[in-house]
């Protein structure tokens, strides 16, 4: 019979198999395959579809997604929706090539009746996504992640949902996923910074109007943690309470949405602590990720992916061995 010494070698042998198992795994799926994200919409409000007021609502609703139909060569994620009039809306989105590397900001129009066909809408020499919407003064405005330029614009949207001149709020800063609530008769805007800490670093910046002047918080970054703090989609109200969606990257990219209630914001301090989760079910059409959660009214857009192979469509399911 082996002694205790012998046993815990063995138990340290298989533990450090199991360790080289892994890593052999991690460098399959990410050499065969890639996350390929979607775009989806459904009439439902954003608490039960955050998963606030309960499992089986929040399984019901996500099982009404409509999601848009996909092209091989590209991604699409980080929706965010105005409403049209008339049950439509316009949901502008990060589309990226993958031969190109770089995101653009695309839009699409949907209402329950389907997608329509999609837009360009702005491209530049550097990578664009997170097209955020935000309501100032009756003006909705849409400010895309820029933070490989250093810079954060916005731009009116006219009644149409059509862009206007941008202009600059931010510049010098690697601003990444920027998010806008008001609050306490100020305005927040919650981003990361594109420094390698994007994933982990929430930092915080507040101002009495979108003009500015932006001033840090003196807590920057106010929470460093990889499983719940970058920005993952609009701040909402749901009982009296504020919400702030955040993006779990605790085992890889875009697992999972955090829903975290925000217990204290103001110029000397932020807690939150979490509340929800969105993540698509295992075995689904996208079961490899979620990291944007917005909404207008009734209409909840959020985004998805699974794993695609680079080689071929036909090896596409042979991604769920790597996990």
């Amino acid at each position: 019979m082996a002694g205790p010494r012998a046993w815990r070698a063995g138990a340290v042998q298989l533990e450090g198999v199991t360790r080289v198992l892994e890593r052999l795994k991690r460098k399959a799926r990410y050499s065969l395959f890639r996350q390929k994200w979607n775009v989806g919409a459904v009439r439902a409000p954003v608490a039960v579809v955050a998963g606030l007021e309960g499992a089986a609502a929040q399984a019901e609703a996500h099982g009404r997604i409509a999601w848009m139909a996909e092209d091989r060569a590209e991604f699409r994620a980080d929706p965010f929706v105005v409403p049209l009039g008339t049950g439509r809306y316009r949901i502008f989105y990060e589309s990226l090539l993958w031969a190109e590397d770089r995101g653009t900001i695309a839009c699409v129009d949907w209402s329950e009746a389907g997608f329509g066909s999609p837009v360009p809408v702005l491209r530049e020499g550097h990578h664009l996504s997170y097209p955020f919407v935000f309501e100032d003064g009756g003006e909705v405005l849409v400010l895309p992640e820029e933070g490989e330029a250093r810079q954060l614009r916005a731009f009116p949207l006219s009644g149409e949902g059509e862009w206007g001149e941008p202009r600059v709020l931010f510049q010098g800063k690697p601003l990444i996923d920027s998010t806008l609530v008001r609050h306490g008769g100020k305005l927040w805007l919650f981003a990361t910074h594109l420094d390698g800490s994007e994933n982990e670093a929430l930092h915080l910046y507040h101002a009495d109007t979108l003009a500015g002047p932006w001033t840090a918080h003196p807590g920057n970054p106010v929470k460093r943690e990889r499983a719940n703090a970058r920005p993952a989609g609009q701040l909402f109200e749901h009982k009296g309470a504020l919400f702030r969606p955040a993006q779990n990257c605790a085992s890889f990219y875009g697992e999972s949405i955090v829903i975290n209630e925000v217990t204290r914001l103001d110029q000397d301090g932020f807690e939150e602590s979490a509340a929800a989760e969105v993540r698509m079910p295992e075995g689904g059409a996208y079961d490899y990720g979620c990291h944007t959660l917005s909404h207008a009214g009734e209409v909840c857009v959020l985004d998805a992916a699974r794993l695609e192979s680079t080689l071929s469509p036909a090896l596409d399911g042979l991604g769920r061995l790597t996990r």
